[in-house]
């Protein structure tokens, strides 16, 4: 499975959206007095907002080349060695 610049694009854009949503939540946390889920909250608004500068990073500077490639295969392969009795 490869990843084009569009598809990078639209994924960082969910992390833009995210983002928002998670401080969106974190404040409605605070407002309602639940002090934990607003810095859990917090937490992964942080999280979101590193991937997403990681992702626009990326697509910057690969220009229109940037591909991700994920080998299937590959993966499939070390999960099946890992599940094999020693």
């Amino acid at each position: 499975m490869s990843l084009d610049r569009h598809s990078l694009e639209q994924a960082a854009d969910g992390f833009g959206l995210a983002f928002y949503l998670l401080i969106a939540g974190a404040l409605f946390s605070v407002v309602t007095g639940t002090l934990g889920i607003a810095v859990f909250l917090l937490i992964l608004a942080a999280l979101a907002h590193v991937g997403r500068w990681t992702l626009e990073e990326h697509v910057a500077a690969r220009g229109d080349e940037a591909r991700i490639e994920i080998d299937f295969q590959r993966i499939q392969d070390l999960i099946g060695r890992l599940r094999r009795p020693s």
